[in-house]
């Protein structure tokens, strides 16, 4: 079953907001990267050409430090998740011996968190000690003085801090891995136990399908997320081949053609700029569709699993709706994703030369963030009591997930 604690709620909801920020910066960094070049190379904002290109050089200096953050508090959620998780199980397990974790939550507990601090801590080791090595090799050859020794013994604490760090996981590792086996032992007794019951239990139920909403597996999804990206692609290089024909460089002046040059021109432009808004579009109303499929098909799951009778179901679409996030962990994901994008072009705001007001637009960002952290708390625990409802309901057991490791706590 779903172990459900605020505990486990708050790092479902962390999990979630650093899954939607991370996305957010890359694709900022994107819309970013390629607005800039044509900024560079082209007239085409006009007036405010110099506005925007200050905006997105300042902007890529924000996207490297969120960059950063992110790199920072991956590995430190990481750590803290199964640090809280093995804490939170081992309570539940005086409380309630007789429930057993899901595969998913015995899985993240075979590597202990000690060994994702170490982990994190060699990986920073040796990163300081390739910078300090750089380092002193610049300063020996171009004599840069203080400033390359001072960036040296810079490299050089990093890699200590990282050694620590490592030592400190190491020695943690050890005791924790005791904890999580005098947990697995249990675990290994009443999962074996727990499975046999539930086929049991299901070999005795009428067989019955479940509401057709529920069984639309998503199977065009991939599909479309491939023509998704090779739109983009199409688009962008389209509509750049008409700027470039139009004017070369920034200091070119404009190039005009004869009438089937310009009407090329015309039609690359068009189709080009059309590709990126329709899938601008199109993304959009996919993730809106997506919530609002998500929203309806958890209301429909919780009205079969109230007016009918315990039945059993095709396993293989449980374990499609035991996988899918709730409407709600999308929605957090989304507002993580619009709030680390306004941050970032807020900050770069303030940040260019000219100074722009941007604390409407932080304050906004900020409050996205706030809200989507929110949001996935309550989100997070009625998605397990979803699930294990339907659990119940159908007698499923544990559904493994095939790209769950084989070693998850129970032996198998």
């Amino acid at each position: 079953m779903d172990v459900t604690s605020p505990t486990i709620a708050v790092g479902g909801a962390v999990r979630d907001v650093l899954i939607g920020a991370s996305a957010g910066t890359a694709v900022t960094f994107a819309v970013l990267l390629v607005t800039g070049i044509l900024a560079e190379e082209t007239e085409l904002f006009g007036e405010f050409t110099a506005a925007a290109d200050a905006l997105l050089r300042a902007s890529m200096g924000v996207i490297l430090l969120t960059g950063l953050v992110l790199a920072i508090a991956w590995p430190a959620f990481l750590v803290a998740e199964r640090t809280a998780l093995l804490g939170a199980l081992e309570k539940r397990a005086v409380t309630h011996p007789d429930e057993v974790p899901t595969s998913a939550l015995r899985a993240k507990l075979a590597v202990p968190p000690g060994v994702v601090l170490a982990r994190v801590g060699m990986v920073v080791f040796w990163i300081g000690v390739g910078l300090a090595a750089l380092f002193l090799i610049t300063t020996l050859l171009m004599e840069s003085g203080e400033i390359g020794l001072f960036m040296t013994g810079g490299a050089v604490v990093v890699a200590a801090l990282g050694w620590v760090v490592g030592l400190i996981g190491g020695r943690a590792a050890d005791r924790q891995r005791e904890r999580f086996e005098s947990l697995r032992g249990g675990w290994r007794r009443d999962a074996a136990r727990a499975d046999a019951v539930a086929r049991r239990r299901r070999a005795a139920l009428p067989a019955g399908r479940l509401p057709r909403l529920l069984r639309r597996r998503g199977r065009h999804t991939a599909r479309l997320a491939t023509i998704g990206v090779w739109v983009v692609i199409a688009g962008f290089v389209l509509f750049y081949a008409a700027v470039f024909l139009r004017q070369p460089c920034r200091g070119c002046d404009p190039r005009y053609w004869a009438e089937p040059g310009e009407r090329l021109i015309d039609v690359l432009a068009t189709i080009g700029g059309g590709a990126l808004l329709v899938f601008a579009a199109g993304a959009l109303a996919g993730w809106l569709v997506s919530v609002g499929g998500r929203f309806l098909a958890e209301r429909t799951l919780g009205r079969w699993i109230r007016t009918t009778s315990p039945q059993r179901v095709d396993e293989v679409e449980l374990r499609v709706i035991l996988a899918l996030p709730s409407a709600g962990r999308l929605t957090a994901t989304a507002l993580a994703f619009a709030g680390i994008a306004a941050l970032i072009l807020a900050t770069g705001m303030s940040w260019s030369e000219q100074a722009v007001e941007s604390w409407p637009l932080s304050a906004a960002g900020a409050g996205m963030l706030l809200v989507g952290a929110l949001v996935g708390i309550p989100a997070a625990q009625a998605q397990a009591r979803l699930r294990n409802d339907l659990r119940e309901h159908t007698s499923s057991g544990d559904l493994r997930d095939p790209l769950v490791a084989a070693d998850d706590g129970d032996g198998s």
